[in-house]
């Protein structure tokens, strides 16, 4: 078994941003509207400019405990079971807590009042209880540097900011690292991925980080090397604003949703559909001639990126970041063993036929070529797939019925996944039933530097995420049903669209658990243990074939190369929800009083306070209404997947 003291820190070098070469104004805080990356302490300045309106803040408050109420596990958050990994916390008291706060002046500004519901948010450690809104839409923050945690002997980061490396990040990922059940997936959101480079999404330690993180970050290597450099913010683009040129508009257009009144939306966006800086074309087409060329791009086939095989041997039509195709499957003819790797459950549309005709082609293809074994991949899987889209529709129980003698392509002992725990919603579910119903075998891989058992899946459990809009409309829906009743349940609750003054482009909550038959815990509460847990190592965070046959070898080859005591804690064993883990450092009680009492502002933010004119308008009926991009909502995933874009180019 692999020595937990190997477990190291390391730089990852060459994909660093260049600071140097993001363009940032001298003399001014206001951003340049051309501009995507910038030092993190300005944003700040930006983010702690924006005035507070209680009032507001205290209908949103309203808006969002009503939701909460349709959560279905506020009862184990406050309360949970011993197998439970993470803090307990009381949202809707959180809430509570946090009204107080408004009525006793505690915000200094927009921005303490967010990062508060934010905390509360996270503590939920839920991917389905999730919201994008306000404030803090505008930016995300980011280290300058990636980094990798591995199983290696080299020089590595010793100190972080003065602080010893593991401690640092542990407290990092606890506070930005959201919608995981343990710390190992927390841990393993900072690190660099080749599996959420495909999909264009930012690592939470190096662009992803939803909270200001301060200004500087200082590495101190373990050979004595040391040096400083900013923290970055990355300007999370909605499309045109217009002129943002105080708090008070800042305010308008990113929390109430309006655009200056100076400005018309229409106009701007014929000029810009003609030139967009940042338009797929342009970005993919990086020579002028290639860019005017009647010469067709090429339809990829695999994921341009040096952690993948070049060419899969299965690929979902539209395989691509950019594209709609996720599925790819790759053969190692040498050992026997094929692999199905699904980075995401996100398709939507024409995708998910692809995505099922793409699977039925994998295990057709692994059979034909006479191939005994197969791994299949679930790595940054977040939450998709719609199962009530029509291609997995079923009328009737007798609609798709298996062919007469039809037996499973493979058995049981003859399958792995391998999971670095950040799998959600369709992804646990679709591992619950390959593990705790077919008996299929888990390896997690990845973690904090520490030996012992991993859980896989550890992102969300919950059966159903479900967004506000919808929850809205369905209570809106069944009022003037009641209505035209004239019954007096009628006004069950305010009327969800003139409470809700904060334009929120999207948020979500749990409405039903997965519970397992003749238990009563929700599985998102269940200690889920994999049956082994690796490490990355050099030879496997950024070759990925490596990373396969390694998983592979440590089930049915060298149980050796699991982590040490890292097995014996699957609960497919054990087959109880109950089952208590292993203690957690992160057992405890998420108390937002606690956050309230430490809140901090910039004193430079407290300057540009004094002298702000907010410029709140009296909101009327006939202002503009800002909206994302498209008239379909889309998902913070997916935007980020051009916001990393348009960072690295």
């Amino acid at each position: 078994m692999l020595p937990f003291q190997c477990v190291k820190l390391l730089l990852f070098f060459h994909l660093s941003y260049n600071v140097n070469a993001s363009p940032t104004p001298e003399t001014t805080p206001t951003l340049s509207a051309h501009s995507v990356i910038f030092n993190s302490s300005l944003a700040f300045e930006c983010l702690t400019s924006v005035p507070f309106n209680a009032a507001v803040a205290s209908r949103f408050i309203s808006y969002y405990n009503d939701t909460l109420q349709f959560q279905s596990t506020l009862s184990y958050l406050k309360s949970p079971p011993t197998s439970y990994q993470q803090p307990a916390v009381d949202l809707l008291a959180g809430l509570g807590r946090i009204q107080i706060a408004i009525d006793e002046g505690v915000f200094a500004n927009q921005y303490e009042f967010e990062a508060t519901l934010q905390t509360l948010i996270y503590a939920a450690h839920d991917g389905h209880v999730d919201m994008l809104a306000g404030a803090f839409s505008a930016f995300s923050f980011a280290s300058p540097r990636d980094i990798v945690s591995l199983s290696l002997d080299a020089i590595c980061i010793k100190l972080i900011n003065g602080k010893d490396a593991t401690t640092y990040l542990s407290e990092f990922a606890s506070v930005n690292s959201a919608g995981t059940l343990e710390a190992h997936a927390d841990w393993n959101q900072l690190m660099l991925s080749a599996a959420q480079d495909i999909q264009g999404f930012f690592d939470v330690f190096s662009g992803g980080a939803t909270f200001y993180p301060g200004d500087n970050i200082t590495f101190l290597l373990e050979n004595g090397t040391s040096w400083t450099e900013n923290y970055l913010a990355i300007y999370n683009s909605p499309g045109p604003t217009g002129p943002l040129q105080t708090g008070g508009d800042f305010y308008n257009f990113f929390v109430l949703g309006f655009y200056p009144a100076s400005y018309d939306p229409d106009e701007d966006s014929l000029e810009d559909d003609s030139s967009d800086d940042f338009s797929i074309e342009s970005i993919t087409s990086l020579d002028t001639d290639v860019a005017t060329s009647t010469i067709p791009n090429p339809i990829p086939t695999g994921w341009n990126n040096t952690a993948y095989p070049e060419i899969p041997d299965i690929a979902q039509e539209d395989l691509g970041t950019f594209g709609d195709g996720v599925v790819s499957g790759y053969f190692l003819n040498s050992t026997s063993t094929s692999v199905l790797s699904i980075p995401s459950f996100d398709v939507d549309g024409d995708a998910v036929f692809s995505f099922q005709q793409a699977i039925s082609q994998f295990i057709h293809e692994t059979r034909v070529a006479g191939l005994k074994r197969v791994c299949a991949v679930f790595d940054a899987s977040g939450i998709g797939l719609d199962m009530s889209d029509d291609s997995f529709a079923v009328y009737g129980y007798d609609a798709n019925p298996a062919p007469s003698g039809a037996r499973s392509p493979f058995a049981a002992e003859d399958i792995i996944i391998l999971s670095d725990g950040i799998c959600h919603s369709s992804c646990a579910l679709f591992m619950e039933m390959f593990r705790h119903e077919a008996g299929v075998k888990v390896v997690a891989v990845g973690g904090t530097p520490s030996v012992g058992p991993m859980q896989a899946p550890s992102g969300s459990r919950g059966a159903r995420d479900y967004d506000t809009s919808t929850l809205d409309a369905n209570i809106d829906f069944t009022q003037q049903l009641l209505q035209n009743q004239s019954s007096p349940d009628a006004t069950f609750l305010p009327n969800r669209t003139e409470q809700l003054s904060v334009f929120v482009y999207y948020a979500d909550i749990n409405l039903r658990d997965q519970v397992r038959k003749n238990e009563e815990i929700p599985l998102q509460f269940a200690y889920e243990a994999a049956d082994c847990r690796i490490y990355y190592t050099p030879q496997t965070v950024y070759n990925y074939t490596n990373l396969w046959q390694y998983a592979a070898d440590a089930i049915w080859k060298d149980s050796s190369l699991c982590v040490k005591d890292s097995t014996g804690y699957s609960s497919q064993s054990q087959n109880t929800t109950d089952f208590t883990g292993p203690l957690s450092a992160s057992a405890g009680k998420t108390n937002i009083t606690d956050y309230l009492s430490h809140l901090t502002t910039s004193p430079i933010a407290n300057f540009i306070l004094q002298e702000l004119n907010d410029g709140l308008p009296a909101v009327n009926e006939g202002a503009s209404r800002n909206a994302p991009a498209s008239t379909k909502v889309i998902k913070c995933t997916k935007r980020r997947r051009l916001q990393r874009w348009k960072a690295l180019c």
